[in-house]
């Protein structure tokens, strides 16, 4: 088995789950910051027996396209939110991928392209 057959891709509440990536610049050091929001149109229940455990960062090198962790946020039910922001040296990726897990439904993917 690999692991991208484990990830989730049409299942219903699909909206619910996929994150929306955005890539901003800090007002203070005017660095990149990749923003993620889980649920973003449709919200994702945040309660004790259903909610985002974690949201996770790769990057993907433009020389030799392996894959490099930037980040992993945990979240816990009914007290944090599973919206993210990180500074990220975007000019080393060609892509980020974002992993996020659901205490019920498993694992959902995005990818970014930044070239």
């Amino acid at each position: 088995m690999r692991f991208g057959e484990l990830l989730q891709k049409d299942a219903p509440g699909w909206e619910k789950h996929l994150p929306a990536v955005e890539i901003e610049k800090c007002d203070q050091c005017s660095c990149p910051i990749v923003k993620v929001t889980v649920g973003k149109e449709t919200p994702h229940p945040n309660t004790l027996e259903h909610y985002i455990t974690c949201v996770q960062l790769l990057g993907v090198h433009k020389r030799n396209r392996q894959l490099s962790h930037i980040a992993t946020f945990n979240f816990t039910p009914t007290i944090s939110f599973p919206v993210v922001s990180v500074h990220v040296n975007i000019d080393e990726f060609s892509g980020i991928f974002v992993l996020v897990f659901c205490n019920i439904h498993g694992g959902w993917e995005e990818f970014v392209a930044l070239e």
